[in-house]
């Protein structure tokens, strides 16, 4: 380039963002309290989890929710909190969703302090890695031998505050229901997501409503009863070069359904799962 005389100098702009705004500009978007713990669950089945436990309290600031699950735990802490990193794993259920830090941000639009990852690797021994709230670009992440009393081996906590009109938008769910209304519905919903995950034994799933002391109730999978019209499966190359195998079913509701497969014009459509985990449901109009 060829230098001009009316160059008077040349500086460095700082472009980091402001932190708070970065923040709703990831999560802020999203309106729903389902997409935000299924992005938690899907991660925890990522890691070979078998068995994951969700504790949920109504606290001063918000409802108090805590995911733990006894899977392989996150090998990079960093990693797993910088914006724009690959995910960690290549499990298909990575494929979906929109990610740990939206997921985070969201949950936590209000409460950008109210978060904590624990997490512990089988390379870790009897150490865990910690990062709490609030988010920075710069972030401190913790070693320590004291481990939640809720983690005994290998796997993640993840702990976090969200308003509670954020909480209930669970589906079926009034904005001013109870808590333990809310805990129905979400229990009703993580069991049709996972339906095929908890019935085949890939994953044992529980909840509770409170803290230490307070027993899990199982999650059960909530499966449709329908009189089938026509079922199978194909196999089919949806442009990778690999064939998958697409099973298929066809049928009518019956009437003895729960509430989100009654036969009706809302419940009718189709759904799809990948690997068992239900992505979308009533997909009709869109196809």
């Amino acid at each position: 380039v060829k230098p001009t005389e009316d160059l008077v100098s040349t500086e460095e702009m700082d472009l980091t963002p402001e932190i708070g705004g970065f923040l709703r500009g990831i999560g802020g978007h999203h309106r729903s309290f389902i997409p935000v713990i299924c992005e938690f669950i899907d991660n925890s089945i990522a890691a070979n989890s078998s068995n994951i436990k969700i504790s949920i309290e109504k606290g001063d600031s918000g409802i108090e929710i805590k995911i733990v699950d006894t899977g392989d735990g996150i090998s990079s802490l960093p990693k797993a909190l910088i914006i724009g990193a690959s995910p960690s794993s290549d499990n298909t259920l990575n494929e979906h969703g929109f990610g740990l830090k939206p997921a985070l941000a969201a949950a936590t639009l209000h409460n950008p302090s109210k978060w904590e990852i624990v997490t512990r690797t089988k390379e870790d021994g009897t150490v865990c890695r910690t990062a709490k709230g609030p988010y920075d670009f710069r972030l401190a992440q913790r070693r320590t031998t004291q481990a939640p009393a809720e983690m005994s081996g290998t796997g993640t906590l993840i702990s976090f505050t969200c308003k509670e009109p954020f909480f209930n938008t669970i589906p079926h769910v009034k904005c001013n229901a109870k808590l333990g209304t809310a805990i129905a519905g979400l229990r009703s919903a993580l069991g049709r997501i996972y339906s095929t995950l908890i019935d085949t034994g890939v994953v044992d799933m529980y909840i509770r409503e409170g803290g230490e002391g307070v027993s899990y109730d199982l999650i059960n999978p909530v499966m449709p009863i329908s009189t089938s019209v026509l079922d199978g499966n194909m196999k089919i190359d949806l442009g990778t070069g690999k064939e998958i195998v697409m099973d298929y079913f066809f049928g009518v509701l019956d009437d003895n359904n729960l509430r989100c497969y009654k036969p009706s014009q809302s419940n009718a459509g189709v759904e799809i799962r990948i690997n068992g985990r239900m992505i979308v449901s009533n997909y009709f109009t869109e196809i």
